[in-house]
């Protein structure tokens, strides 16, 4: 098994996978239960040339800026070092400071998405692990160069 500080992706259907302290396996990122429809089958990310990348934040389907991260463990997950990605919106709030607006932009974006409220504790949980982003950010936030890969 790899490390589970190397980012790995799902052979299948090629979205990034998160590492499960508990049950010591990749698995589908959890904001995204509808490619969870198959067990992950993971590869190094680096080790493929179409993973299919989500803003961090918000999840679109785009990556327009990156900020470095150091490793941190949330909620039994281990959120991983490197490059998080992040939508030309969520890149705006990063490049502002502005981790407040940045998350109640994803969890607007979220409750759309699921038509479906966040209970104050989720919001609180949400909050933590953003904050936890924050406080383990390390570098500056960079803007990538067009065709360029996160």
């Amino acid at each position: 098994m790899s490390s589970p500080s190397i980012p790995h992706a799902c052979m299948v259907c090629k979205r990034l996978l998160e590492w499960n302290i508990n049950r010591k396996k990749w698995q589908h990122q959890r904001p995204f239960p509808e490619y969870g429809d198959h067990e992950a089958i993971p590869a190094p990310a680096m080790e493929m040339d179409d993973v299919i990348y989500r803003c961090d934040f918000c999840s679109a389907d785009e990556i327009r800026y990156v900020v470095h991260v150091q490793e941190f463990i949330f909620s039994r997950v281990i959120c991983r070092e490197g490059d998080w990605g992040a939508c030309g919106l969520c890149g705006t709030f990063l490049i502002a400071d502005n981790w407040r607006g940045l998350f109640l932009q994803a969890k607007k974006i979220d409750e759309e998405r699921k038509n479906h409220r966040w209970s104050e504790a989720s919001s609180t949980r949400m909050w933590s692990m953003y904050d936890g982003i924050r406080t383990n950010v390390d570098g500056p936030i960079r803007q990538l160069a067009p065709g360029e890969a996160p």
